[in-house]
């Protein structure tokens, strides 16, 4: 699995280092029933996805087996991105904190140069355009998929998988140099 790493959640654990000057004190009780808890941070290669690629040989992103963290339609989850990727080797700051999504019935992908890649992909109601291949200036762009930064949604009716990738035109020069990219999932 080179591009996902699966990493167990630390729930209610709390480093207290003492409030800062002016700050309310730390009320861990208060504080993290406030938060949701993580089910699942999932470390990302930010060269892997599943969108149409064209002239490049990027690896596919891998499902996201929701029953597998005990999910299921109808439930509210909590997205959130963790770290960050640099475009273009490295050329650029390690600081991109951009990831995007899609709900699938399916776990296949299939061939890169297909432009609806994810069988069984479907409609969470929230949209983002993903512009054109780097190379042939081929559409990438699909319905069902949609932004995560801090996202709440609703996992929509007949999803059992849960593709993600950074949203690029060309993913063969993406780094991470920190291994810290990654997304964060969390029933509400």
């Amino acid at each position: 699995m080179q591009c996902l790493r699966m990493f167990l959640a630390l729930a209610g654990v709390a480093l207290l280092v003492g409030p800062a000057r002016g700050a309310e004190p730390f009320d861990v009780e208060k504080d993290a029933a406030a938060m949701p808890r993580a089910l699942a941070i999932i470390g990302i290669d930010a060269r892997c996805t599943f969108l149409r690629t064209n002239g490049e040989a990027a690896p596919p992103s891998w499902p996201i087996n929701l029953a597998n963290l005990g999910l299921k339609a109808g439930d509210l989850i909590q997205l959130d991105v963790l770290g960050d990727f640099s475009f273009s080797r490295g050329e650029t700051p390690d600081e991109v904190k951009e990831l995007i999504g899609v709900f699938s019935s399916s776990a296949t992908l299939l061939p890169a140069d297909w432009s609806k890649r994810v069988e069984g992909a479907i409609d969470a109601g929230v949209e983002t355009v993903t512009g054109q291949t780097m190379v042939g200036n081929r559409d990438t762009d699909i319905a069902q998929d949609f932004p995560i930064a801090s996202l709440k949604v609703r996992i929509p009716a007949g999803a059992s998988y849960l593709f993600v990738a950074a949203p690029d035109i060309f993913y063969g020069d993406n780094v991470d140099p920190d291994a810290d990219f990654a997304v964060r999932i969390a029933r509400l």
